[in-house]
């Protein structure tokens, strides 16, 4: 099995390091819904592409962030069985 970090985690764990779990849920959400919408305005290939990268790295700051915030939630004995599920949903 091949792990690999993604380029936008690490700036998406600083983030989510300093402002928490529950502003960082948002912004990313507020980022995704505010870039979908230019996505499907944009008609130039370089503003999309830019448009991915910035969306992609709101999915990765929602992924640190919903992570983080099941590790909260969850008792120690029930967080792999958890984790397991949720991300079974992506």
């Amino acid at each position: 099995m091949h792990f690999y970090l993604h380029k936008a985690d690490i700036p998406a764990g600083n983030y989510h390091t300093h402002h928490g779990s529950k502003s960082s849920l948002k912004m990313a959400l507020l980022g995704m819904s505010i870039l979908s919408v230019l996505m499907w305005l944009v008609s130039d290939a370089l503003l999309l592409f830019i448009c991915l990268l910035l969306s992609g790295s709101c999915e990765a700051l929602f992924t640190v962030s919903r992570n983080s915030s099941m590790r909260n939630a969850v008792q120690n004995r029930h967080r792999g069985r958890a984790l397991s599920l949720l991300a079974g949903i992506n």
